[in-house]
């Protein structure tokens, strides 16, 4: 069905397209992508939160890893951003129980403390990517675009080994 060409009836406020059944606008509605903010420090968490709602993401948050892993279990999203560091349950421990779990959905890991990072705790980022503190938004921006790209791409076909 091509809408470019299509004709809205106002008495039945569907879509037509030449001989084609009639479709509801709201089956049309693209669902916004659904970002899970995992960050402790109140004020970067707020103002994340209203950053990247207003550049038309669906932002849940949580203030530690333990209140997100709590969250998560029952709430669906396309990508989580996390803070390493953070009190209760950081990110990389988040991110083991999220792919102990099976979930696979790709993450951003925001630190400040890089080094900190070893291949060891790399590896429970897969899928995803790690931005360092302090950054401009824009880059934000650029690692959730490509990390939901390449989501697109990538279909879990079995748990890697030591996930």
């Amino acid at each position: 069905m091509i809408l470019s060409h299509a004709k809205i009836s106002p008495r039945l406020r569907t879509f037509h397209s030449g001989g084609e059944a009639p479709v509801d606008p709201a089956a049309l509605k693209v669902r916004r992508t659904r970002l899970f903010l995992v960050e402790d420090e109140k004020h970067l968490r707020g103002i994340l939160v209203r950053w990247l709602t207003g550049r038309g993401y669906d932002v849940r948050s949580a203030e530690n890893g333990e209140a997100a892993w709590q969250s998560l279990r029952g709430e669906p999203f396309d990508l989580l951003i996390t803070d390493l560091e953070m009190p209760q349950l950081n990110g990389i421990g988040l991110l083991r129980r999220l792919r102990n779990a099976s979930f696979f959905q790709p993450a951003i890991l925001i630190s400040g403390n890089l080094p900190a990072i070893t291949p060891e705790k790399e590896k429970w980022v897969f899928p995803g990517t790690i931005v360092a503190k302090p950054f401009p938004f824009s880059v934000l921006i650029i690692a959730i675009e490509a990390m939901l790209v390449s989501a697109s791409h990538w279909h879990p076909i079995r748990k890697r080994s030591g996930v």
